[in-house]
């Protein structure tokens, strides 16, 4: 049966480990710090693009953003837009 070690021989275990491995340990901090702020960087630049798109899309107005359904190729050829006397009766 296994026993576990108490707190204290893992905590003297880890130090030594830190103290023997120098490089390794600074090539780990390295990369977590690395890691992290490259993260925080993106996000604070997804975000920031968020708020841009967000902004210039509220100032272009209500009456100004079509949503058109369709493939492709309807897109690429454009819409015919009914004509006004469609809207009393076709």
């Amino acid at each position: 049966m296994r026993r576990k070690l108490p707190l204290s021989e893992t905590g003297i275990m880890a130090i030594n480990n830190l103290r023997n491995n120098k490089f390794r340990s600074l090539l780990t901090m390295l990369g977590i710090v690395i890691g992290n702020a490259s993260v925080i960087t993106l996000v604070g630049v997804g975000r920031g693009a968020q708020n841009l798109a967000e902004n210039q899309l509220s100032n272009l107005g209500a009456n100004v953003l079509f949503v058109v359904p369709g493939s492709n190729d309807t897109r690429r050829r454009g819409v015919a837009f009914p004509k006004k006397s469609c809207f009393k009766r076709c």
